[in-house]
């Protein structure tokens, strides 16, 4: 699956489903394609209890760079988010084993 982010936003990749926690074994691959500016992410899980745990957190992504993040996790337990700021132009690519 691919997904293009070209603001300044939060996206909900994941939602907790307690009837179905295999749909989210994958990586996660971010590219920033914009040609001047740098993406400020910030990737997390949420458990059901609302407290976030951080994969990357206020990471700078530099132009024309991909960063790829293992977030396999149970979505029976955790949904996954990501927030975007700064020059904002990329490309998220889940990668299933």
């Amino acid at each position: 699956m691919y997904q293009n982010i070209t603001s300044n936003t939060t996206t909900v990749l994941t939602t907790i489903d307690e009837n179905d926690g295999e749909n989210g074994n994958f990586d996660l691959r971010i590219t920033n394609y914009h040609d001047t500016g740098a993406c400020i992410v910030n990737l997390y899980l949420t458990d059901s209890d609302g407290d976030d745990f951080y994969i990357a957190k206020l990471m700078k992504i530099p132009i024309a760079t991909s960063v790829t993040f293992p977030t396999k996790h149970d979505t029976g337990d955790f949904s996954l988010t990501i927030e975007t700021a700064g020059t904002t132009t990329i490309t998220l690519m889940r990668i299933y084993d």
